[in-house]
């Protein structure tokens, strides 16, 4: 019992340890700094700013657990995935109003076809399925009054494709956990609709929220530097990411660029190089932003045209919650 206690104890701890969010320079700091020319990319794009989206659709959830309400698990799944998508600029497209892409997409899926031929209304699709869903009673008839507490689990992994190459992108395992006490002389700790339906809504966004963070960074829309300020002791980048496709103020970045080597065989190669990292600052609005870097020695090193993607990040609470979910695994809790 004592090791259970501390190991609690140290979770919380974790959890409840937080810090201030740094958003560099103020607006009217950023305003104040002299423009400084910057030289082009070697291949300029044609835009520098794009209102273009990634547009995603959200396949029906396979609940293959038994002993639940697939329906409820199902239409939990689909709300979440919106939310978490949308939260990242990211649009899906109404599944009610394309429902014969969905049985196209199903059909592609398991035939194992390497290319879809279906109208192109999005760039990937989401498959998810939950393989564990359960809801464990115990009673707890050492406290006054007695109650019976509730464990919700459920367990699945969530998928990306590209399409129409149907070229899998990624697979994110999922674990949420629901916890619930009510209290009752009853010692066979009954569940009722209300309570059932309530944990596994619970459990469901639970599990999801697990994957937020690598789901969102597989699909996270791409700008391009604009601009340039600064003086001796500051540089800060104008971006084309704006509120409208995810920028939010502290959050990070990558500024990266393609370099396509030639090699004495004849053969070509593309590469994606990281050429620094930074965060938004509090200065953005719809279509642009204002960046900082995190090392500033490396401001001379970026070129007008090179491609910016926010780069996501677990919170302080979501990675405790990791974290205490995996220890809770290990020691079969």
């Amino acid at each position: 019992m004592k090791k259970r206690i501390s190991l609690s104890t140290a979770a919380l701890t974790i959890a409840m340890v937080s810090g201030c969010v740094s958003t560099g320079p103020s607006n009217t700091k950023i305003s104040s700094l002299p423009d400084i020319q910057m030289q082009d990319v070697e291949n300029m794009p044609s835009k520098l700013f794009s209102n273009e989206q990634y547009t995603v659709i959200v396949m029906p959830t396979v609940v293959g657990a038994s002993g639940v309400n697939k329906d409820v698990v199902q239409r939990q799944f689909q709300i979440s995935l919106d939310n978490i998508l949308a939260e990242a600029g990211i649009q899906t497209i109404d599944r009610d109003m394309h429902e014969q892409l969905i049985d196209e997409l199903q059909l592609a899926e398991s035939a194992g076809r390497l290319n879809f031929e279906g109208p192109m209304i999005a760039d990937f699709a989401i498959y998810s399925n939950v393989s564990t869903a359960t809801i464990r009673p115990k009673y707890l008839d050492g406290l006054s009054p007695p109650n019976c507490a509730y464990y919700g689990d459920i367990q699945g992994q969530v998928r990306i494709v590209e399409l129409p190459s149907m070229r899998h992108i990624a697979t994110t395992a999922m674990h949420g956990t629901q916890t619930e006490t009510r209290p009752t002389f009853d010692p066979a700790c009954p569940m009722t609709h209300t309570l059932v339906e309530s944990m596994m809504n619970n459990s469901s966004n639970d599990a999801l929220q697990s994957a937020k963070t690598e789901l969102r960074n597989h699909m996270t829309p791409k700008g391009h530097v604009i601009a340039r300020r600064g003086n001796d002791s500051l540089n800060v980048f104008k971006v084309s990411l704006g509120i409208a496709r995810g920028a939010k103020p502290g959050e990070k970045v990558e500024i990266f660029r393609n370099r396509i080597n030639q090699y004495d065989t004849g053969e070509v190669e593309s590469e994606i190089i990281v050429v620094a990292e930074g965060k938004f600052t509090e200065s953005i609005d719809g279509r642009s932003s204002w960046i900082e870097l995190t090392n500033s020695n490396k401001a001379d090193l970026i070129l007008r045209g090179d491609m910016v993607r926010i780069v996501h990040e677990d919170s302080l609470l979501e990675s405790a919650d990791k974290s205490w979910k995996n220890l809770k695994k290990t020691l079969s809790f």
